[in-house]
């Protein structure tokens, strides 16, 4: 019962995109994940109730520039997203859904920080992700995208000094996972 529940588990935090077969689902399980995007709902979000700061930097993200009403296309008039603290320091980031870049690969997210009284963008990622404790480090962000019927990736993150570092790169096709080389360099530093 208590292994069931737990494929039952796995299978609920493993986005609809993925094809479900043993292997997919052993690649995109995460443990010891306290927060993900698959079951979390997020809090809806306008331009109007976010910080003045945080409003205006996503506004050229939800301006759609082919709002026509003739066309069909609009600004949306909210923004899904989440309120977590990614760094460790007790103060929420700002995790915000852009509408229009979402596609086949996932949901696409802005990573706002306030670092020393100013909102700056840390990161732009397409995918889903989980968060997992890390001792008194800052939190482990596992993001996983799809890249077609049997091709994903997932890495690892954590957030240092105001920006994503990749710590870890993996690849599954067809049933084969390949691990990629991350390098300790600045290029591997998401801004």
């Amino acid at each position: 019962m208590k292994w069931l529940i737990a494929v039952i588990m796995v299978l609920c935090a493993t986005p609809a995109w993925a094809n479900g077969t043993p292997e997919c689902t052993a690649f995109l399980a995460v443990s010891n994940s306290y927060f993900d995007t698959v079951t979390v709902k997020p809090t809806r979000y306008t331009v109007t109730n976010l910080p003045p700061q945080v409003g205006a930097m996503m506004r050229p993200y939800i301006e759609n520039p082919e709002t026509d009403p003739a066309s069909g296309h609009r600004t949306p008039e909210h923004i899904n997203g989440f309120q977590i603290d990614l760094n460790g320091d007790g103060n929420n980031e700002y995790v915000l859904e852009v509408q229009r870049f979402r596609g086949t690969s996932g949901r696409f997210y802005v990573f706002l920080s306030e670092i020393k009284s100013e909102w700056k963008e840390v990161a732009t990622l397409q995918g889903a992700f989980h968060l997992s404790a890390s001792g008194n480090m800052a939190p482990l962000i596992t993001f996983y995208s799809r890249g077609g019927p049997e091709t994903y990736l997932r890495q690892e993150y954590r957030m240092n000094d105001g920006r994503f570092e990749l710590l870890r790169s993996q690849r599954f096709r067809d049933g084969i996972i390949t691990e990629e080389i991350v390098e300790k360099t600045e290029t591997n530093r998401v801004e």
